[in-house]
């Protein structure tokens, strides 16, 4: 991973040789890799993670929406009315 840098709890090997016990030793801080990602590595894949969920739920309620017989607007509509609001013909 570039631009990544050493994690400070583990020293960098991914596991804590006093907590064996437990997760097998596994770094909770660093996931066991050793390495930490930057703010900008943190934040781009947030965004990453973010897109996919939206991708994810549109496919979702697109399936509910057909099962009930509904375009997606109507169902999100229905399903929070706030965010969606009915659009109005002018």
């Amino acid at each position: 991973m570039a631009n990544s840098f050493e994690c400070f709890k583990c020293g960098g090997k991914g596991k804590i040789e006093a907590f064996s016990h437990i997760e097998n030793g596994d770094c909770f801080q660093c996931g066991g890799t050793g390495r930490l990602m930057t703010r900008e590595q943190r934040a781009q894949r947030a965004k990453e993670i973010a897109a996919k969920h939206e991708r994810d739920l549109e496919v979702y309620e697109t399936k509910l929406a057909k099962g009930c017989g509904l375009t997606l607007k109507e169902y999100r509509h229905i399903a929070d009315p706030k965010r969606y609001p009915r659009e109005v013909a002018a």
